[in-house]
């Protein structure tokens, strides 16, 4: 889903979760042709034109300075069509639990419940929240 506008695509330490867990990458990619917007308010938002990215803590974009570019290369799964996870994942955090559901997930990192496609090959990531793929849509 379209999450936000960003000027050049990138990667950044993101925190996903609230109560523990490790920060993961977020990538953010170019929306496929007719990506839909998100269509609630996100914690999930580049920090690159935020005139205080020092001051943001907690979850979403971890600021340590200017984030790694990325050619924005758009995953060939990304449908962009609905979010992974309930609103509340979104504005704050999917709680910690080191014991949660793998979520299965396709070659390029999306969700597969996100791509509606059933690659030969899946990862799963354990207590992973499932966004941060489509997050950069």
């Amino acid at each position: 889903m379209a999450c936000d506008f960003v000027r050049s695509c990138y990667t950044r330490q993101c925190n996903f979760f609230t109560g523990g867990g490790n920060p993961l990458t977020i990538r953010w990619y170019r929306c496929p042709p007719g990506a839909k917007p998100l269509p609630f308010p996100s914690s999930f938002m580049s920090l690159n034109w935020n005139p205080r990215p020092y001051e943001m803590t907690g979850i979403g974009e971890i600021w340590t300075g200017p984030p790694k570019w990325s050619n924005g290369r758009t995953p060939p799964t990304a449908r962009g069509q609905s979010p992974f996870g309930p609103p509340v994942f979104f504005a704050d955090g999917q709680p910690w639990n080191p014991d949660g559901p793998v979520i299965p997930r396709d070659p390029w990192g999306l969700a597969v419940a996100c791509t509606g496609m059933a690659p030969p090959e899946l990862v799963g990531v354990k207590g992973d929240l499932g966004i941060s793929s489509e997050l950069g849509e």
